[in-house]
This record gives C-alpha cells, sequence and structure tokens, in this order.
C-alpha cells in the first residue's frame, strides 16, 4: 500500500496459456512507465526495470527524445511550494 492509501493492483491476461502482468509488458515494450511515489521513486522494482530496458533499447516511447513524466510532474510539485 502507498503512503497516501492507494492500492496497487496486478493487472493480467492470459496468453498462449501464459499469465502476464499486462503492465510489466507495456512498460517492456515502451508504452507506459514505471509508478513512483511522491519523490519519484520506483514503486516496482520490476517496473523499474521493464522500464530502464526499455529505455535502453529505445523500444517504444523511448524511440523518441522527451522529458520523463515524472521529471514534469516532480518539477511542477517544487514549483508550487515555492
Amino acid at each position: 500500500m502507498a503512503l497516501d492509501n492507494a492500492t496497487f493492483v496486478v493487472c493480467g491476461a492470459k496468453l498462449d496459456g501464459n499469465t502476464i502482468d499486462v503492465g510489466t509488458a507495456l512498460i517492456a515494450a515502451g508504452y507506459a512507465f514505471a509508478a513512483t511515489d511522491q519523490k519519484g521513486n520506483a514503486v516496482s522494482a520490476n517496473y523499474l526495470v521493464a522500464e530502464l530496458n526499455a529505455k535502453m533499447k529505445a523500444d517504444g516511447l523511448w524511440a523518441m527524445k522527451f522529458s520523463h513524466p515524472i521529471e514534469l510532474l516532480l518539477r511542477r510539485a517544487g514549483e508550487r511550494k515555492q
């Protein structure tokens, strides 16, 4: 459970008789990002590894140059505190 009492769930899907974690699959393909806490720390080590691998391979969204969404959110949160 997160500090803000959010509940995290894993969404699974059957594929060729195997159950896959849809979140990991999307992150590994470069079409989703690993969840973080309010300080930018990864909530799931598995998701972080999947994201880093996708980024290194330039898969999906990582084929383009952009600011990571968490960087933008943390910057905006910091601006609000000032």
